[in-house]
């Protein structure tokens, strides 16, 4: 994705426009995060902002029940 991000702050920097990023962070992109954020160092003249939000859902553990507002709550409708 870095290519990807690399292209759009190029294009908009030619213009005098600069872009930022919000990723959100999960499980599954962990891993990238670092390479993102030296991405953004390299190009942090072009690129204004990088946000990174940290992904809240609900675990799911085996043999527990979850409850809100005094109701059951179904893990399985929320993302992992």
């Amino acid at each position: 994705m870095n290519e990807l991000r690399q292209h759009y702050a190029d294009m908009l920097y030619q213009g005098k426009i600069k872009c930022g990023y919000n990723i959100t962070v999960r499980h599954s992109n962990l891993e990238d995060v670092k390479d993102i954020v030296t991405w953004f160092r390299l190009n942090i003249s072009k690129v204004s902002h990088l946000s990174l939000i940290a992904f809240r859902g609900i675990p799911r553990y085996e043999g527990y029940e979850m409850f809100a507002d005094g109701h059951s709550v179904e893990p399985g409708l929320f993302p992992e």
